[in-house]
């Protein structure tokens, strides 16, 4: 990929290294799911008919599988073949794309998706998969994070206040989000051949030329053969809609000026941009819905619950890094909360797409220059140096 540094990382429980041209996806960890996620990736780019992966223009990266160890010296590695174009995240933070053309870019990714891969593999099935899926991953998740001290403020109190608004804690998130009311709103009458990570770290592009579906690739997969729309929508909207890439890059504050009080504030830059970017999702769920057979307001209501469990599990994959940083675990639970709360009150809607008419911090300004939300962390830190792909905004001193 365009300005990859020797050393990456994503956000996932994997270490990232560049080295002969190659990417090493290494996990030697001891969660099962560090291992299966990789076995799965190669399965799932295997599927991949050959017609698709030879092209002149590479729809995915080659990748091969490498088995070590055993017991507690187990190690799994996927070598990921590097391409020479860069992530829509780096093209958006680095400012080499605008509004226009990047959305013109995540349509073309839409048209890919539609157009070539869901379509990969189908199946008919009764019962969706919230008992199989979503249920495993909110108690290997709260497992996880629950055995965290530092996060003991999150975990045991029934109300939070996040920029001044009390909200439900996470004890309310979690009994929602394992209810049968949440099961059935993300039981799916068909499953597809989704990518089931899909955010724009994971989209590449070229940013020097018009945006075309036949130059956009994909990376990172979840390895799911077959999984629900809404998952890779919502993946999306972690992005577009709830601040997975500013989070991730450090574009953010955080401070706690007491006992279940926090300041939650993004630097603004970028707005726009992701709000353009919201403009094309939200548009593109009732393509999804068509698709899979289901009521366009149907579609969006699982959107918004699968958006609430993606958060909320995405701080656990960072509290399980090599490194964790804490602050950015907390964000994401404070971003869960604050998702929750939207996303239950919409669910009732007649019209639930009205939760995407804005994104979700987009009611918070950033705090003024020079001033602190207080607590650790007050002010916008450095954008990741370790990220996938070499931030475009490194050197900015961090000023407000």
């Amino acid at each position: 990929m365009k300005g990859a540094p020797d050393r990456l990382a994503g956000g996932s429980l994997c270490d990232l290294s560049l080295r002969g041209g190659l990417i090493h996806k290494r996990y030697a960890g001891p969660i099962e799911r560090g291992h299966e996620k990789l076995i799965r990736e190669q399965a799932w780019f295997e599927m991949v008919p050959i017609a698709l992966r030879n092209t002149g223009s590479p729809l995915f990266p080659s990748t091969s599988l490498k088995l070590g160890g055993r017991g507690r010296r187990r190690t799994t590695t996927l070598l990921v073949e590097t391409l020479d174009r860069e992530t829509m995240t780096k093209a958006i933070l680095a400012g080499r794309v605008d509004r226009r053309r990047a959305a013109g870019w995540f349509r073309a990714a839409l048209d890919v998706l539609f157009g070539k891969i869901y379509g990969m593999r189908t199946a008919r099935v009764r019962n969706g998969l919230a008992e199989g899926n979503q249920r495993q991953r909110l108690a290997l998740a709260t497992a996880g994070l629950r055995s965290s001290t530092s996060l003991g403020d999150l975990f045991g109190r029934e109300t939070i206040e996040i920029n001044g608004r009390a909200l439900a804690g996470l004890p309310h998130l979690l009994q929602w989000a394992s209810s049968d009311t949440t099961a059935a709103l993300l039981t799916q009458p068909r499953l597809f051949a989704i990518h089931g990570n899909l955010h724009f770290d994971n989209i590449l592009i070229d940013p020097d030329r018009a945006p075309h579906p036949s130059l956009v690739s994909f990376i990172d997969p979840r390895g799911d053969l077959l999984g629900a729309l809404y998952y890779d929508l919502a993946k999306v909207m972690t992005s577009a809609h709830s601040h997975y890439d500013e989070i991730h890059y450090n574009l953010y504050t955080l401070g706690r000026p007491g006992p279940g009080r926090y300041e939650l504030h993004l630097r603004p830059d970028h707005e726009p941009m992701y709000a353009a970017l919201l403009e094309v999702a939200t548009a593109s769920a009732a393509r999804f819905a068509r698709y899979c057979g289901q009521e366009p307001d149907d579609f969006v209501r699982a959107c918004l619950a699968c958006e609430v469990i993606h958060t909320y599990s995405l701080a656990f994959y960072h509290l399980k890094r090599r490194h964790p940083d804490l602050r950015r675990v907390t964000a994401y639970l404070l971003i869960a909360c604050l998702l929750f709360d939207k996303a239950t009150k919409w669910i009732e809607q007649d019209r639930p797409a009205g939760a995407y008419g804005h994104r979700l911090l987009a009611g918070f300004p950033p705090p003024a220059p020079g001033a602190s939300p207080g607590g650790a962390g007050g002010r916008f830190g450095r954008p990741a140096t370790e990220s996938k792909s070499r931030s475009a905004i490194e050197g900015w001193n961090g000023a407000a």
